[in-house]
């Protein structure tokens, strides 16, 4: 129960074993290559799962300044239940940009596409890109090539 190394020499013990035997299972306390803190939590939880007497507490509890005294956790007990019940306070705080864009005031229209948030209000801007496919009434609809040519030479 220390190290993984001896997980693959058990296992090939374990198949030699009459199968009316039963082999102990193997719990390595840390892994190569692996977060000895998060192998010893999880070791801790591995037993107290299969009913050996852990003293959860203590697994839990942090060492203080000296290495020979503990602290242990508490529960906190005054935190509000539910999320309408913080205080009247602003817990979220987001940029015009996010808010104009979640908080839409017009709907996608298939020409001018979105308005584009954290733009001026006074001159909005409108975003879209116009396909076939996505406005199908529109393969109808065709521009004079002579009122194209007069509205290209006033761009």
């Amino acid at each position: 129960m220390f190290s993984s190394a001896l997980q693959g020499p058990l296992r090939q013990l374990s198949i030699t074993m009459d199968a009316n035997t039963k082999f102990p299972s193997y719990l390595a306390a840390i892994k190569r290559g692996g977060d000895n803190v998060d192998d010893i939590l999880t070791l801790a939880g591995s037993l107290f799962t299969k009913g050996y007497d852990v003293n959860l507490a203590r697994v839990n509890a942090i060492e203080g300044r000296g290495g020979n005294q503990l602290q242990f956790g508490k529960v906190i007990t005054d935190l509000p239940r539910y999320q309408w019940q913080y205080p009247e306070e602003v817990l979220l705080f987001e940029n015009r940009y996010t808010r104009e864009w979640r908080l839409r005031m017009h709907e996608r229209h298939d020409i001018l596409g979105s308005r584009i948030p954290g733009t001026n209000q006074a001159e909005p801007l409108w975003r879209n890109m116009l396909a076939v496919k996505n406005v199908p009434w529109l393969s109808d609809h065709r521009v004079s090539p002579r009122i194209s040519r007069q509205a290209t030479s006033l761009l």
